[in-house]
């Protein structure tokens, strides 16, 4: 089991080192039925990369044999070993030809990519005999070892060919995920095959276009071509694209049919769409892109020779957080000059190392108010603590002299478009917002009123630090249900039409009336679930049953029913040739309805603001 230079192997057993003791059982089996087996002996820090020997043997081997249990797709060094065996399969037109697994777990969920499920060998509790038998009938198929296959680059079509990072660690677990979501139909016994559209959303800077980058690389021989675009640059659409060109959309932005005006043409194309917009997860199969987890900084620290402890990894990744691209600069650094040195360069005030990132937020920031940036402000100054969309009200308002009340919609309205705009992170219903670390430093450089700064983040600091008590609601039992009922109705209201208008000449009048009608069914759903004994009087303004029944009656089913038909009467002249949205816009009373979508967003801001109040109020 020990590298020799010039040796091959029958198989290559991959494993975590928590799951040796398995691993040894099933090499010795297969070594006693005379396969030739490699196995790593010994510790493996997981800090570490795969070493030379260990890939020389890979490369030496016909077939892989991984030990998968829910510690193996956290090992970067795992996840390389079975990416190297799948990827020569691909070359060679079965991606699963050189690899097998044993699943160690009791169920499959974290086994990717996910066609992988169904070909799993038998359990390692089953017969040894069965799982020497199967891989000996697998490397009765397969001739040389895997290094003999030469790798096969991706065809690109059209576009700029965008190449990877040369420090790109990690992301493995997003890899395979991203594989699996594009390739629906691969494993027809574990998920029913479905549009092939992938939506990786996430903040400035998380790394979205390297990801992608790093899986054009690695996995686009799967595809018969790579046609990347970019939203902000268009260029015309090839003429047309063979077989399963898998298309890369960057920089998407604005409404659903901004978007898909830059996506293929042709239906079925598989089509991995990148945004900063958390609102176009809802256009597919999405994926949100977070920060590297420690193992993989980790990696990337060793990728540029520095052995990190505990103490200086975590250092500089709470420096850097959110821009792995900093980290990678930070850590090349600190390699030669030491991670103090490195960390007092960082923040300097007209610190070289935030010019990459200064550079991509110019055009991000551009057009912000000062309801913008005070919101901005406010979260750099409470950096990395997470602040609510009340709190920051409070403090901007304590700035102003007015209440919560006069802030909330401003600060709301901005906070919704930093979001989109990818500048700040949020939990998913958006109630609490942060800004990670390594944003903060570039825009502490951009912000054009350092002064104005410095006021709000003594604010910050004063009002984060003094105690401010909750009004009395221990004799409410029921104060949980209800804000939490508020909480699900605001939500709503934020989040569909009601939240962000139709602009004049985009989006579709049907689609915002069905949006309209699905707010309509989860009020009355989520209010018909809150027991009556919980329905009570607030402190803070209307009652939850008066803001609802202001909803459903006054503000949505008057006016559905009435525009409902009358839309619905235009829709069935529409002739032949015509598309829904062309027809749309030439209705008489598209801009009338138009005007009326106003009005409801108008009034839903102002019954969510109030919602709001009591969805602040728990336990």
């Amino acid at each position: 089991m020990n590298d020799a230079a010039g040796q091959t192997w029958d198989v290559f057993v991959s494993h975590g080192h928590a799951d040796e003791a398995a691993a040894a059982t099933v090499a010795a089996a297969l070594t006693e039925a005379g396969l030739r087996v490699f196995r790593a002996v010994g510790a493996v820090n997981p800090f570490t990369s795969i070493s030379d020997s260990i890939l020389r043997a890979l490369r030496a081997s016909r077939v892989l044999l991984a030990c998968y249990s829910a510690d193996y797709p956290t090992r970067s060094a795992c996840q390389y070993e079975f990416a190297t065996a799948y990827l020569t399969g691909q070359a060679e037109g079965d991606p699963l030809r050189r690899a097998v697994a044993i699943n160690l777990e009791r169920t499959v969920d974290h086994i990717e990519p996910r066609h992988l499920r169904d070909v799993l060998l038998p359990p390692a509790s089953a017969s040894l005999d069965e799982v020497v038998k199967a891989v000996a009938d697998r490397l009765a198929d397969v001739p040389g070892p895997m290094g003999e296959v030469p790798e096969r680059p991706p065809r690109w079509l059209s576009g700029t060919v965008i190449r990877p990072l040369n420090d790109f660690v990690g992301r493995w677990r997003e890899l395979w995920w991203l594989h699996s979501a594009l390739h629906p139909d691969v494993g027809p016994l574990t998920t029913r095959p479905s549009t092939p559209v992938v939506v990786v959303h996430g903040p400035a800077g998380i790394g979205k276009t390297a990801l992608a980058a790093q899986y054009v690389r690695r996995f686009g021989a799967a595809f018969s071509g790579i046609v990347w675009r970019s939203a902000t640059r268009p260029a015309p659409a090839p003429p047309g694209t063979p077989g399963t060109a898998l298309w890369v959309l960057d920089d998407a932005e604005g409404d659903f049919e901004r978007v898909l005006a830059h996506l293929p043409p042709e239906p079925g194309k598989p089509c991995l769409v990148l945004t900063r917009d958390p609102r176009l997860a809802a256009f597919g199969n999405a994926l949100a892109l977070d920060d590297l987890d420690d193992d993989e900084s980790a990696h990337l620290l060793s990728a540029h020779g520095l052995t990190p402890d505990t103490v200086t990894l975590r250092q500089l990744t709470q420096s850097t957080a959110g821009s792995p691209y900093l980290r990678s600069r930070i850590a090349e650094l600190a390699a030669r000059d030491g991670v103090d040195t490195a960390l007092t360069r960082l923040h300097q005030p007209a610190s070289p190392l935030l010019s990459a990132l200064t550079e991509r937020l110019t055009p991000v920031l551009d057009g912000l108010d000062d309801n913008h940036w005070d919101v901005l402000r406010v979260l750099a100054a409470a950096a990395p603590t997470k602040v609510s969309l009340l709190h920051v009200a409070d403090i901007v308002g304590s700035l102003h002299g007015t209440e919560r009340l006069h802030e909330f919609v401003p600060v709301q309205h901005a906070a919704t478009d930093l979001l989109a705009r990818g500048v700040v992170a949020a939990r998913p219903d958006a109630v609490e917002l942060t800004l990670p670390n390594g944003l903060v430093l570039a825009l502490r450089r951009l912000d054009a009123d350092p002064y104005r700064a410095e006021l709000i983040r003594a604010r910050t600091i004063q009002w984060l630090t003094q105690p401010h008590p909750a009004p009395s609601r221990a004799a409410r039992p029921g104060n949980r249900e209800q804000a939490r009922a508020a909480h699900r109705i605001q939500t709503e209201l934020l989040h569909r039409i009601t939240g962000h208008p139709l602009t004049d000449d985009e989006g579709s009048l049907r689609d915002a009336l069905t949006s309209l009608y699905e707010l309509l069914k989860t009020t009355r759903s989520v209010y018909g679930d809150v027991p009556p004994h919980c329905l009570h009087t607030t402190t803070s303004g209307a009652d939850l049953s008066v803001l609802v029944h202001r909803l459903i009656n006054d503000t949505l089913r008057s006016r559905l029913t009435h525009w409902h038909v009358d839309l619905a009467a235009h829709e069935d002249l529409r002739p032949g040739g015509v598309s829904r949205i062309e027809h749309e816009r030439l209705w008489p009373h598209n801009r009338k309805l138009r005007e009326e979508l106003h009005a409801i967003h108008r009034e839903a801001l102002d019954i969510a603001d109030q919602l709001a109040l009591i969805a602040d109020q728990r336990d």
